[in-house]
């Protein structure tokens, strides 16, 4: 049906070439461009199974686009005679996402979050992959430090936010843990309110949270994983830790914490 339609759209038009954002369009897309003659590029904007990249036919597209060098070096690795590649990182509209002169302090009232405290803020879906369980064990560990001022705010929605909500309980963190849900306007939490971003994931590309915490001059505090290096430089934009490492996670913020200074540069 799908190549149905696309042949109704194609009709009577002569494309330059055909551009598949994603591994199951890359597959839509190898039958209209062999049809056609024209060249084919994949986007791919995450790794995958070996197989999927067979079921994909992306050993015949004629460019392949990918998002980070971990995710070109690895999905690479995993088709057979791959076509040329190149890394187009992904883009952050910088007028919507850039740093504020002073917060708005009425922001933080609103998520009962006292002016003075120290903010670290994840923006993403409420998944196992995005780590989640790992940074409220972490926070659990910065908040038995002594960091009373410490607040966890997590933007977003998913299908396991009921078992991170009782995991917070279970830590005796959720007086100060925020759920926040989905929010359309996160760049305005990221200018007001989140004094260090984080993202605690188990498998990333390249993130656009990262990508426009950074505009907004926040730094973040990142797992080892994917293009997370890429998006931030250890000890100059960020700290990049360990994946599944709640103790080394639980450091960086604390450094960051109870250094101003230093996550003010960054």
């Amino acid at each position: 049906r799908a190549l149905t339609r696309i042949g109704r759209i194609l009709d009577g038009r002569r494309p330059a070439l055909v551009y598949c954002n994603s591994g199951l369009a890359a597959q839509l897309g190898s039958a209209v461009a062999w049809r056609l003659r024209v060249p084919r590029i994949a986007h791919l904007h995450a790794p995958f199974y070996r197989r999927m990249y067979w079921f994909w036919r992306l050993a015949s597209a004629d460019r392949l686009v990918f998002v980070s060098e971990a995710t070109r070096l690895e999905s690479l690795a995993r088709i057979a005679r791959p076509a040329p590649s190149v890394v187009i990182p992904n883009g952050v509209d910088l007028v919507r996402f850039q740093p504020v002169r002073q917060r708005d302090p009425a922001l933080r009232e609103s998520l009962g979050i006292p002016a003075q405290a120290f903010v670290a803020g994840q923006v993403g879906s409420l998944i196992r992959r995005k780590g989640v369980d790992v940074l409220l064990e972490a926070f659990a560990r910065l908040s038995r430090r002594g960091a009373a001022d410490a607040r966890l705010l997590l933007v977003g929605d998913g299908p396991d936010r009921a078992a991170f909500e009782t995991q917070a309980r279970s830590l005796g963190i959720s007086n100060a843990v925020i759920f926040a849900g989905e929010q359309s306007a996160p760049e305005r939490l990221w200018q007001h309110v989140i004094d260090v971003n984080v993202l605690a994931a188990r498998l990333e590309s390249l993130p656009l949270s990262l990508l426009e915490a950074s505009a907004c001059g926040v730094p973040s505090v990142c797992s080892k994983v994917g293009g997370n290096p890429e998006a931030i430089i250890d000890g100059e934009t960020g700290r990049v830790v360990p994946v599944e490492d709640p103790d080394a996670m639980a450091e960086a913020l604390a450094m960051l914490r109870e250094d101003p200074v230093q996550r003010a540069a960054m």
